[in-house]
């Protein structure tokens, strides 16, 4: 991976006293964001396919690791923010995005004109948590914006996650998150992610 800075990019820089550095490679849509105990890298758009950015994760997983020997990972955790923008300034979400929000049947209030939803579980049986938030953006007059995030989160107690485990963890969390993605799109939904 051929990672370089840019000015007023990339450098270490300083937010709440904690040391951060930040790295985006050429193109600009990918970034590796490193500071004390933590580790993430971001795909930004336009986006690579999971195939494409799996090897970035390990890459800057052992790149990261490897010079700092004996590193042990605690948590890691995989999140999509997907935006959808609708082609109508008044829907049903529900057609769109499984249990979005929505007024109560007899509120006086029956156009939505923002939301947020949050809400946090647990698969015990794989102990993957996930964070899963639906909320309204903004978005060009005629759409309504919504943003679905998922956060798939696997901790790990001493004795930590080796290095060379990753890889297999990645993979479950990445199902994980695809299942509970699928859970809350609608067809109507995925013509537009696939228009």
């Amino acid at each position: 991976m051929d990672i370089r800075g840019t000015e007023g990019e990339a450098g270490i820089r300083l937010g709440d006293a904690v040391p951060v550095l930040e790295l985006r490679d050429i193109a600009g849509s990918s970034r590796l964001v490193v500071k004390p105990g933590a580790l993430s890298v971001h795909a930004l758009r336009p986006y690579k396919s999971w195939d494409e950015f799996r090897p970035l994760i390990l890459d800057a997983l052992h790149v990261c690791l490897d010079p700092l020997g004996g590193q042990q990972i605690s948590r890691i955790g995989l999140r999509y923010i997907n935006e959808l923008f609708v082609p109508s300034s008044q829907i049903e979400l529900r057609e769109y995005v499984r249990d979005a929000p929505d007024f109560p049947e007899g509120s006086p209030a029956t156009q939505i004109h923002g939301f947020l939803q949050r809400l946090e579980g647990l698969d015990d049986e794989r102990g993957i948590k996930l964070i899963q938030t639906i909320a309204g953006t903004p978005a060009e007059p005629g759409h309504v914006g919504v943003i679905v995030d998922l956060d798939a989160i696997k901790e790990f107690p001493d004795p930590s996650l080796h290095p060379d485990d990753a890889a297999t963890v990645l993979d479950d969390i990445r199902d994980f998150e695809r299942e509970a993605f699928e859970a809350l799109m609608t067809e109507r939904s995925r013509e537009l992610f696939d228009g």
